[in-house]
């Protein structure tokens, strides 16, 4: 991906303009949901995402800055432009979807808690610290993992975890949850359709061939496949458990 280096970027920051960071991270979340295109202001900022990353309005650089841009770029011909690194935006976006940052990670942890508690897993001991290590991983692996988050004043609502990987005998991609929750509390907004449309999005910039999610909670399984099913997800095979022993509590 063709990133935009920091020092490209001249003069006052707009972001220290509130009305330019709220229009910024609007374009950011509609970028996230694949509105704009998969290639958004020619490069795939988008998808590719990585903490810190922002969408700037165009109208909110300087002629100069524009001129540097294009230079490295082509011709801009969207209304935004995405700028890497340019900022933590972890403290900054309190509502919406966006892509998880090492600011989130204690409230991924207690999410973590959550899913274990609810899940097929609620019999398996949770482990804060492994939790922390499964998160700080895929932050860590950006090309080909990905946590999408959403949020509402600053407070984790749900998050999907998800992975790209090739197959065992091919060379060819496919995309995968790992792993999908929501607050109970929050199940009837559409916060799941937003995180599966981002994750959908970042899957096919990475020309994947299928993406693939599971269902993990025995008690409503029917109720999350029908909603897959409504996603345009076809139901194939099963999940088979077999107990080697009970755990120790």
């Amino acid at each position: 991906m063709r990133r935009i280096r920091k020092n490209l970027i001249t003069g006052q920051s707009p972001t220290h303009d509130a009305s330019a960071l709220r229009a910024a991270l609007r374009a950011r979340e509609a970028n996230l949901l694949g509105e704009n295109g998969l290639v958004h202001g020619q490069d795939r900022y988008v998808a590719t995402a990585s903490p810190g990353d922002l969408v700037l309005p165009l109208d909110q650089l300087s002629e100069e800055q524009k001129a540097l841009l294009e230079e490295r770029m082509g011709k801009l011909v969207s209304h935004t432009v995405g700028c890497g690194r340019e900022l933590e935006l972890g403290e900054l976006v309190k509502d919406g979807v966006s892509i998880a940052e090492p600011s989130d990670i204690d409230a991924l942890i207690n999410l973590g808690a959550a899913i274990a508690s609810e899940t097929a897993y609620r019999s398996i001991t949770f482990d804060p610290l492994r939790a922390r290590e499964f998160a700080e991983m895929y932050l860590a692996e950006t090309e080909t993992h990905k946590i999408f988050v959403h949020k509402s004043r600053g407070r984790l609502q749900g998050a999907l975890f998800g992975y790209v990987t090739d197959y065992i005998f091919s060379r060819d991609l496919m995309a995968a949850e790992e792993l999908f929750y929501i607050y109970p509390e929050d199940r009837k907004s559409r916060i799941a359709i937003k995180l599966m449309r981002a994750f959908e999005t970042w899957a096919r910039t990475k020309s994947v061939i299928e993406i693939c999610f599971s269902v993990s909670t025995q008690d409503q399984a029917d109720r999350i496949g029908r909603f897959y099913e409504k996603m345009d997800y076809v139901r194939v095979g099963g999940v088979y458990k077999k107990k080697m022993q009970e755990h120790a509590t």
